[in-house]
This record gives structure tokens, C-alpha cells and sequence, in this order.
């Protein structure tokens, strides 16, 4: 019984190391997903038309200030910013998506050794594991 007893433990914490895994690979996703539109935002900034530039704009641009913009903030808080200070805005948020990134892939990297360390359950015999995997209940 002692057998199974380590066996489940080995399997439990090669599953719960297997969702940590799996939860910092979603986050990782989404702090990408969240960087890319960072670097859109900053690509459109850019490529705003200059104040010069309103009159080949049209009608578009009339009546608009194009010094300042409208910046939104996860859970959809806005706010309007100056075009520098959006700028500054979206590159301090960038930085901190990049560092959050490189959080998570050294979290991934700590968490794959991990496994890798405990060579799953290596150490159970093929008989024995086969045997286990097998077992039905018929109560």
C-alpha cells in the first residue's frame, strides 16, 4: 500500500506542477496579447497626423485637437493625455508587460526543470504503474 500511497503523491504533485505550468503559459498569452496592442497603440500614435498636417486631413481633423488623445487602461478606465504624455504612458505600460514576460518565462523555466527533475513518475515500475492504471472499481 505504501507503493500506491507514493505513487499518488508523485502523480499529484506532477499535476499540480503540470497547472502551474499551464497557468503561467496563459498568462504569458495574455501579457503578450496585451503587449502587441501596446506596440499598435504606440505604431498609431506616430503615425497621428502632425498639427501641420490637420488641413490635408479634411473635415476629419475640424474642430479637433490633435495634441491630445484618448488612452485606455485595463478595465476600461479613459482618460485624455497629451500626444508626448500618452506616449511616455504607453511605453512605461510596455515595459512593464515586457518585465511581467520575463517573469512568467523564468516561472515557465523553474517549473519545467521541476518536472523534468522528478522525471514524472520515473521511478514507479512499468508493471506496476500498467497495474494501477488498469484497476477497475466495482463497488
Amino acid at each position: 500500500m505504501a507503493a500506491a500511497d507514493k505513487l499518488r503523491s508523485a502523480l499529484q504533485q506532477v499535476e499540480y506542477d503540470a497547472l502551474l505550468l499551464l497557468d503561467a503559459k496563459k498568462k504569458m498569452v495574455d501579457a503578450d496579447r496585451e503587449r502587441n496592442s501596446l506596440r499598435e497603440a504606440a505604431t498609431a500614435l506616430r503615425k497621428w497626423p502632425e498639427e501641420g498636417a490637420a488641413s490635408k486631413a479634411g473635415a476629419l481633423w475640424q474642430g479637433r485637437t490633435q495634441n491630445e488623445v484618448w488612452v485606455m487602461q485595463p478595465g476600461g478606465v479613459t482618460f485624455k493625455l497629451g500626444r508626448q504624455q500618452a506616449a511616455e504612458h504607453i511605453s512605461r505600460r510596455q515595459a512593464s508587460q515586457e518585465e511581467l514576460i520575463k517573469e512568467l518565462r523564468a516561472e515557465e523555466k523553474r517549473i519545467t526543470a521541476s518536472l523534468a527533475d522528478k522525471g514524472g513518475v520515473s521511478e514507479v515500475q512499468e508493471g506496476v504503474l500498467k497495474a494501477l492504471l488498469t484497476l477497475k472499481d466495482d463497488s
